[in-house]
This record gives C-alpha cells, structure tokens and sequence, in this order.
C-alpha cells in the first residue's frame, strides 16, 4: 500500500473502530500491512472492525487479529486477483532516483531532459546570438548571397 493509502484506511478504521487511535493504526499498517494489496486489507480490516460477539461487543480488542487466517480474507478474496489492473510499483530500472516515479512519466520529467540537454560535450552549445548569425548566414548562402554579416547590419 501506499502511504496515503494506509492514512485513508487508518481514519477509516478509526470511525468504525474509535478506540483504535489514528496514530497507532497508521504505524501498525505500515509494518504490519503495507504489502498486501489496498482493497484486499481495507474488506479484511473492515471486517475485523466490526466483528461481534453473540451480545454485541467487540470480537477483537486489536487489528492485529487480521493477520490470523479468518473468513475476512476470504471475503478478501471474493473480488478476484486484487492484483489485475491495479498499478505496481516500477522495477528498478523503470524508477527514478529523484522521485521514485516511474520513468519517463515520473514528477521530474523537465529536469530528467533538462539534464540529458545539459550533458552535452562541452563547447557544442553556442549561444543565442552566435546561433541567430549562424541561421542568418545558412539562410543568405542559400538564397546565393556572399556578403556576411556586417554588409547585413
């Protein structure tokens, strides 16, 4: 999961779940839950959340009872593979340094081709200026002209 994930599942839980602190949840997710799938612990947690007893209290004092087997991760499960279309991270070779994005669409694009421009070999960059001369000499050659620059100005 994500870690907005695990923050919307843990505010979740704490409104079924009062007595579970917010805090706590989003600490006890993050080691505990944070490689299943978002859907798959949200139907199982939910489920453990709300549990009861024959006269009505809690069935469980704490979210850890989820990690035992039980029929929440069956209901877990009765919506298919929770795997198929959901996004996975990139692979180590797809990801950004930077920002851990997936490449080339990461959050750091414009400074991904900004740094492929900027390592070009040193002294194959000219400047504005010497670029427009460049382009005005092209063009006047081309159109058969021989004077240069300063007969231009």
């Amino acid at each position: 999961m994500m870690p907005n994930e695990i923050s919307r599942l843990a505010h979740a839980l704490n409104e079924l779940r009062p007595d579970w602190p917010v805090s706590s949840l989003t600490t006890w997710l993050t080691r505990h839950m944070s490689n299943r799938p978002y859907r798959d612990a949200a139907v199982a947690l939910v489920w453990v959340a709300v549990d009861t007893k024959l006269d009505g209290s809690p069935a469980t004092e704490r979210p850890a009872r989820v990690l035992e087997p039980g029929p929440w991760w069956q209901a877990a499960a009765m919506g298919g593979n929770a795997l198929a279309g959901r996004p996975q991270p990139p692979k180590s070779h797809e990801q950004c340094p930077r920002c851990g994005g997936r490449l080339p669409a990461c959050a750091c694009t414009r400074e991904h081709l900004a740094a492929t421009y900027d390592d070009d070999q040193e002294g194959t960059r000219m400047d504005a200026e010497t670029a427009r001369k460049t382009i005005r000499d092209a063009i006047h050659a081309a159109k058969g002209g021989t004077d240069t620059e300063e007969t231009q100005a």
